[in-house]
């Protein structure tokens, strides 16, 4: 297939999948969601969006639930659809949501833009459409590893197989990782892994279209709008993460829709908005467990307050405890029903219902027990953890919240100094992020990565974005409108000129992937496995990468377990004895991260007389394969991997 072809039969496919998210959310809305409160309430671009999000979480359950009971397969997916489209067309009457996409678009084609809005939004949608074209850019190393490789097996086997070496990450709520294989059900091939990878980008706009409602909601207007969303795509917490194969993203729109939703609702008391809000706040948690510390309280926050608006001067103690405890018991049933696919999960594969909490067995690797840092590093973190957040470099940080969060908070303090009239929600909303990072740091104060609690920092914008736009459009402020307008534009460009040179190498990854030659040693050493194993091959994987390979030499590759024995034999000779002996018939290693790991050298020259190794290298010494050859007189081997269903390997 041609390069174009890949990119238009992507494109195509990611379409259908995003059309059926918002017909199957449209339909939720329509039921769940009260007229008074429903889409016709939260504007154009807030009914298009949480229609998305609602539709992709509640796909992500249902793909997750067929796939554990083994019936997860292209059938099973195109009926999903059809039955969501029926429910729209002969049930729900959709004509509302219709109304409000042509609407949008209506208002998107013919809306005349000020000059402030106009500098403002033309390296928006440049950066937009650079993320766009990035999601043809290689993947990260955690994509390869995890995020994209479970996806490739459940995809293949039809079942919730787990990823050998990765069992304890299927512990959280797939709902995000069921999209990508869904894509690769139904195309499989190059053509459903790039359509799993676009699907990203519009998730990344769905969540800006959240918090653009969310900011309009609590006073924002179109420039403070479009200040907000120069706060998110200046971030590369958040831009790293829409281009390099992570999920991160869903859990964090699905939280921030929870968040728009009860805000819409709460201070009417709207018990559907409360409910669905709670439904979309455990869906997020699931999928993200360390939401659990920030979108709670948030939540509860908001909850309390709407409380307090609706009681007005009929205030009385008693009366907002009963208020505010009728919302938290909804909001409680939401949030239960948006977990129970995931106990049920955990209970059916795992045999614990409250994984990564373990009552009932003890575990190979706790998720909630990881430390990043010594206690020096970890107490300079907590010490200057606003910088940190947007300029720290740390490991595993992976990306900063906007410098702008800090350029722009004078702005935000003089208006909070001079007591402006600010919307009460949006300052009620920033002191609950605040609160939210305080929780996650005294929490986890070893784990610095803004990804891991976007929805802490998301809450903080609309208060800022407000403050900004009135410090912009008033004539008092003289030439510091210009500083502070020229001060987005320029980072709004740093971050465009960032991204630009990911463009070359995102083309030359598509044409590579387009006639399957691959030069890069992460995905050239797989294909060449692939090219010469039989199926049910087994390979000893020392490196992270894992979804390269075929889908069957995934599921039988030598168990982690089985690979730390053989990293401990401090004899050349006996490790390759060993190795052959589990079955392995290639062993493929990145000497940076791995060799360390063994205790005797990686020497061909010193084997069984029974058995030869030959050694390739890949990528300037750093990747390695390594095939050993039996001879007639090599003894049997103790590990074999079969098929023991089409597509299933043991």
């Amino acid at each position: 297939m041609s390069a174009g072809g890949l990119v238009f039969s992507s494109l195509l496919l990611v379409l259908v999948y995003v059309s059926f998210c918002l017909v199957l959310g449209a339909v939720t809305s329509k039921f769940l969601l009260s007229r008074s409160d429903g889409v016709e309430g939260f504007g154009y671009v807030g009914a298009v969006c949480l229609s998305f999000v609602l539709g992709q979480s509640l796909y992500g359950v249902v793909w997750q639930s067929l796939s554990v009971f083994s019936e997860f397969n292209r059938f099973t997916i195109i009926l999903t659809f059809l039955m969501a489209a029926g429910l729209g067309v002969f049930w729900a009457d959709c004509r509302q949501f219709l109304s409000d996409c042509r609407s949008l678009f209506s208002v998107v084609m013919t809306t005349r833009l000020s000059w402030i809005e106009a500098l403002l939004a033309m390296p928006v949608v440049l950066i937009l459409a650079l993320l766009a074209i990035l999601a043809f850019y290689p993947e990260g190393i955690d994509a390869l590893a995890f995020y994209m490789a479970q996806p490739k097996l459940v995809a293949a086997t039809g079942s919730f197989t787990l990823l050998p070496g990765y069992e304890y990450f299927a512990h959280i709520g797939l709902g995000a990782e069921m999209s990508y294989a869904a894509m690769m059900a139904l195309s499989p091939g190059e053509t459903g892994h790039f359509a799993a990878r676009m699907i990203v980008w519009f998730t990344l706009v769905a969540l800006i279209g959240v918090t653009w409602e969310l900011g309009r909601s609590v006073g924002v207007k179109r420039v403070g709008g479009l200040i907000l969303i120069s706060l998110i795509l200046t971030s590369t917490a958040i831009s790293n993460i829409a281009y390099d194969g992570k999920t991160d993203l869903f859990a964090a729109s699905w939280a921030m829709g929870a968040i728009f939703v009860l805000v819409i609702g709460s201070p009417n008391y709207q018990k559907s908005n409360v409910f669905v809000s709670g439904m979309l706040g455990g869906l997020a948690i699931g999928a993200k467990l360390s939401f659990f510390v920030i979108v709670p309280p948030i939540m509860l926050g908001v909850v309390l307050w709407g409380a307090t608006k609706r009681l007005r001067g009929n205030l009385s103690f008693a009366r907002l405890i009963r208020l505010s405890l009728s919302q938290c018991m909804i909001l409680f049933c939401g949030g239960a029903l948006g977990l129970l696919p995931l106990v049920l999960k955990n209970t059916m594969v795992f045999g614990e219902p409250f994984a990564p909490l373990y009552f009932f067995s003890a575990p190979n690797y706790n998720l909630i027990d990881q430390v990043w840092y010594s206690d020096e590093i970890t107490s300079w973190i907590v010490s200057t953890y606003p910088l940190a957040v947007v300029f720290g470099k740390y490991p595993m940080q992976h990306g900063n919240i906007s410098v702008l969060l800090l350029a722009l908070a004078p702005v935000f303090l003089y208006f909070i100094a001079r007591r402006e009239n600010l919307s009460g929600f949006s300052i009620v909303l920033f002191c609950l992020g605040i609160l939210a990072v305080v929780l996650w740091v005294a929490a986890r104060p070893s784990i610095l990565a803004p990804r891991y609690i976007l929805p802490a920092f998301l809450v903080l914008f609309p208060a800022i974005a407000s403050c900004v736009e009135r410090a912009l459009v008033r004539k008092e402020f003289g030439g510091a409108r210009y500083v502070i307008g020229g001060a987005i534009i320029l980072s709004l460009v740093f971050t465009a000129v960032r991204l630009l040179p990911a463009v070359k190498p995102s083309y030359a990854n598509l044409l590579q992937s387009a006639d399957k030659t691959w030069t890069d040693p992460v995905w050239s050493m797989p294909k060449t496995i692939s090219d010469e194993a039989p199926p049910g091959t087994r390979v000893f994987n020392a490196m992270y990468s894992r979804f390269p390979l075929r889908a069957d030499l995934i599921q039988c590759l030598v168990s982690v377990d089985d690979m730390k024995r053989v990293y401990k034999i401090n004899s050349t000779e006996r490790m390759w004895e060993s190795m052959y002996k589990l079955g392995a018939k290639f062993m493929v290693i990145y000497t940076v991260t791995h060799e360390p790991f063994f205790s005797a050298p990686l020497d061909v020259d010193i084997s069984p007389d029974w058995l030869t190794v030959t050694e390739e290298d890949f990528g300037v010494g750093n990747y390695k394969l390594y095939r050993l050859y039996p001879t007639k007189d090599a003894p049997s081997v103790k590990q074999t991997c079969e098929e023991v269903e089409p597509g299933l390997w043991k």
